[in-house]
């Protein structure tokens, strides 16, 4: 049984987008969005070294997350 993902993901580096003007909100919606697709795609992994890449993707783009609502919640106090 041949598997087909079609969901694909560009993760962008968070200067960059910063950057280019894009709200800590935005910032904050893409991770968690990017956080789903890891975890999404590490069902389909082939190796559990795929798996382990893509869990540790998304452990790493929460935390980004996290950090970017720590920053935003900071800012409006």
């Amino acid at each position: 049984m041949k598997r087909t993902m079609k969901r694909t993901a560009f993760i962008p580096d968070s200067l960059t987008l910063r950057g280019q003007g894009i709200t800590r909100l935005t910032c904050l919606r893409l991770y968690r969005e990017f956080a789903d697709e890891c975890r999404w795609l590490a069902r389909f992994a082939q190796t559990p070294a795929e798996r382990k890449v893509l869990q540790d993707m998304e452990a790493a783009l929460t935390k980004l997350a996290e950090a970017v609502e720590t920053e935003t919640s900071n800012s409006n106090t």
